[in-house]
């Protein structure tokens, strides 16, 4: 069963659980061998045995300013870069990432949209990595929004197909036209579990400048690996992990936000 879920602007905090702490600005929780932070100025997991940093999303602004600024030819600009939990499961983060940018154009520029890391292996995780390739695409098949995109043409008989068709599609909810990214296997987090089954979300971020930093949800079913069924019932049991349901329902803290400036160098305090 899928679902069709529209954001305007997600926001989601962090779940109450025995191995967390959490108030209107800060938690703490352990998930798999990370140790996870997140607050308004951090949101970092780090390697509990060893103290490796796993994710550091101001490491992250740091160089996506610096990719504007290699751009930018001098001219002044400020951006914002904001970075929310949404769920963990064992070594799997999921993120929302948030981009504002005033980079001299005739409008601001702004993005937002999820993405799933593996914190064990330093790179981003994918749906069909961690699922069967089959149940992912039934899945993808089966979403409303993905069913009236493919609608008229033929039906993509791969899982390759279907992201070639898809990626030179948009899908149009309301007043908006949302699009497949290239890493839309990577856009997810977890929403909560089921009789052996996990809800996942899916972003598509706006694919038009009247609708910039706006994006909607895919809701994916999918059944959980034996592999992946501790940590699940970890998070769901609120032990350690994060759930985006338990996370909804415990509040709403503040994104990790990084703000930067062409003519006062470095991030702003």
């Amino acid at each position: 069963m899928t679902h069709l879920y529209i954001s305007r602007s997600v926001t989601v905090g962090c779940a109450i659980a025995i191995t967390c702490q959490l108030s209107a600005q800060i938690w703490k929780g352990k998930s798999g061998n990370y140790a996870i932070e997140c607050s308004a100025a951090k949101l970092k997991a780090t390697q509990a045995d060893n103290g490796r940093v796993a994710f550091d999303a101001a490491a992250e602004a740091d160089a996506a300013w610096a990719g504007f600024v290699r751009n930018s030819n001098g001219a002044p600009m400020e951006a914002e870069f904001t970075y929310r939990l949404l769920s963990a499961v064992g070594p799997y983060l999921s993120v929302e990432e948030g981009v504002y940018c005033d980079c001299g154009g005739a409008h601001p520029t702004a993005a937002k949209r999820f993405r799933a890391v593996d914190l064990e292996r330093g790179s981003q995780a994918t749906l069909t990595a961690l699922f069967p390739e089959h149940a992912v695409f039934a899945a993808l098949l089966a979403d409303p929004i993905v069913a009236k995109t493919l609608a008229g043409g033929a039906k993509p008989e791969s899982m390759t197909a279907l992201l070639g068709t898809l990626q030179d599609e948009t899908a149009k909810v309301k007043d908006c036209e949302y699009g497949f990214s290239e890493d839309l296997l990577s856009s997810f987090a977890f929403y909560d579990t089921r009789d052996g089954n996990v809800s996942v979300r899916v972003s598509l971020p706006s694919a038009e400048e009247v609708c910039r930093g706006e994006m909607i949800q895919l809701g994916l079913t999918l059944p959980v690996p034996e592999a992946l069924r501790a940590w699940f019932s970890q998070a769901k049991a609120q032990r350690e992990g994060l759930l985006m349901v338990d996370a909804a329902r415990a509040g709403h803290p503040s994104a990790a936000s990084f703000k930067f400036s062409q003519k006062k160098q470095g991030r702003r305090k």
